[in-house]
């Protein structure tokens, strides 16, 4: 069982992880818009998100390292510290195109995903099965909800089914818990203390719903991000057509290289918006 301390630097380093994907985006496009010219001439925008891209970089392999240390895997340290050794200054930045994104990425970040990837699997050993049950009771939004007699109209009927299954498996389930930043209080729909883990429902019945629904996903991810009591978050769209499906909403995530603790779960079932009436 992992301890506060290394999950606490498993939230730091998918933050880094998340701040340094922005950068690689940036690079990506510039080397997308102007190719073989950036060795001709100098650009200043490109130097300084190679310049900060470094600086994570290094920051990671040394944070990822230490977390395979406190995980009581030496030879996966060593071999993450071997790695980094043998990175040249000149190439640390490198990029290379991944047809799974359809743009450039950076070499080494890549690495580090992977290496992170297994790692933050582990830190998460002692909630993993909450969290399994918890995501299952999330995928099965649709099936609750037609087993509960509801037609939802909106965000609060749905989740309000769910809370009330919820409620069987964890005992500090909480509807809108609080994470309260220096000037405004933001409140996922759904919370677990326990596992660390929250749920925020849309609720929509349009195609233009959906898409709008995405700026409000973006404006939770950075509204609850940096509070380390919730490191595990789940965006569930109920649609009430099937507007769209569970595989575009993943690549979507990717592209937009959202934040790497958050999962889009997409949820058909029945339900209308109630229109309000004119006065």
């Amino acid at each position: 069982m992992t301890g506060r301390e290394e999950q606490l630097l498993t939230v730091s380093i998918q933050e880094n992880i998340h701040a340094a994907s922005k950068i690689e985006a940036t690079l990506g496009h510039l080397i997308e818009t102007y190719g073989s010219k950036l060795s001709d001439r100098r650009f200043d925008d490109h130097d300084e998100a190679e310049r900060i891209l470094i600086w994570y970089i290094r920051r990671l392999y040394r944070d990822i390292g230490i977390l395979a240390e406190r995980l009581s895997l030496p030879l996966l340290a060593k071999d993450i510290k071997r790695e980094f050794k043998t990175i040249s200054p000149n190439s640390i930045a490198e990029m290379f195109f991944d047809p799974d994104i359809g743009s450039p990425c950076s070499t080494y970040l890549n690495n580090l995903r992977d290496y992170f990837s297994s790692l933050s699997t582990i830190t998460k050993a002692s909630s993993v099965s909450g969290l399994q049950v918890f995501e299952t009771i999330l995928e099965n939004t649709a099936i609750i909800i037609n087993e509960s007699n509801v037609e939802p109209n909106n965000e609060a009927n749905v989740r309000n089914a769910i809370l009330r299954v919820l409620r069987y498996a964890f005992r500090d389930v909480q509807r809108e818990v609080s994470a309260a930043k220096l000037l405004k209080v933001y409140k996922p729909d759904i919370g677990i203390t326990s596992l660390m883990a929250a749920a925020e429902y849309k609720f929509v019945t349009s195609e233009s719903a959906l898409k709008a629904s995405l700026d409000g996903i973006y404006a939770d991810m950075k509204g609850y991000g940096g509070h380390y009591d919730w490191r595990t978050f789940y965006a569930v769209i109920y649609m009430t057509e099937p507007f769209s499906h569970q595989k575009e909403w993943e690549a979507e995530f990717r592209y937009s290289r959202s934040d790497i603790n958050w999962k889009p779960i997409l949820i058909n079932g029945p339900g209308k918006r109630i229109k309000k009436e004119k006065i």
